[in-house]
């Protein structure tokens, strides 16, 4: 039996009791019954997994997390634990990025100074605050955090999602049987492929680019130098011009 499948059975074993006790939420609101109007409103996750589903998404967050809802503007995640199981044309703001997709599913884990985004099938597109956009295939994460002393928005590798740490943050918001969780699963894993093989191919990418902007970057500063030189020799030259040409 895979390392996995087994981890993904004991996981349910363990969490089966606490998840069907679960199943509804326990919710702060700010203002208070704010989620039945169209104002914004502000959400806090307590001891229960919080489960919104319409016809146009379907939002699950952990405890412990917040959530603020935007009415002409979309989400903002301020922190905690949320899986976008279906949210076509919602964005999710979080301290260091904005997230959406037009389709697919994703997670967005934000922690103290990181926020973790991990692609589970979704077309994701991911802005940083600098205005940069990262992007991260299904199957893969990576992690944004602030800005650095050069005034860029820091952001970590793209890497496989670690299947095990998915598991324990997954199955407590999943609200189908464990039946439907372990083919959900398998659905996944056999959809990403070999993400060892397309892990090396990104990350040649982005040791691609990373030669690109350092070479660019050294392009900009001779540009600037450059410039510098030819305007200390027209400087000058117009001096040798008003002393010598009288």
């Amino acid at each position: 039996m895979k390392s996995w499948l087994r981890l993904l059975i004991f996981v349910m074993a363990f969490q089966m009791e606490v998840r069907v006790k679960a199943s509804s939420a326990n919710l702060l609101q700010s203002p208070e019954g704010c989620l039945n109007s169209q104002e914004t409103c502000i959400v806090k996750v307590t001891e229960k997994p919080l489960h919104l589903i319409n016809e146009k998404f379907a939002l699950h967050a952990a405890p412990e997390t917040v959530l603020e809802r935007q009415p002409l503007t979309g989400w903002k995640l301020m922190k905690g634990t949320l899986w976008v199981e279906k949210g076509k044309g919602l964005f999710f703001e979080t301290p260091f990025a904005t997230v959406k997709a037009s389709k697919g599913e994703y997670w967005i884990v934000s922690q103290e100074d990181k926020v973790w985004i991990r692609n589970m099938s979704a077309d994701l597109q991911v802005v940083l605050r600098d205005g940069r956009q990262v992007e991260a295939p299904p199957g893969f994460q990576f992690w944004v955090g602030g800005f650095n002393s050069a005034a860029a928005t820091e952001y970590g590798m793209i890497e496989p999602i670690p299947m095990k740490d998915q598991i324990t943050l997954w199955y407590p918001l999943f609200r189908g049987s464990k039946e439907q969780f372990a083919a959900r699963l398998h659905h996944f894993r056999e959809d990403w492929g070999d993400l060892v093989e397309k892990s090396s191919l990104i990350y040649k990418d982005q040791v691609i680019r990373k030669v690109a902007a350092i070479e660019e970057s050294k392009q900009r500063v001779l540009e600037g130098q450059r410039r510098e030189q030819a305007k200390r020799a027209r400087i000058r030259e117009l001096f040798r011009s008003r002393v010598f040409d009288r």
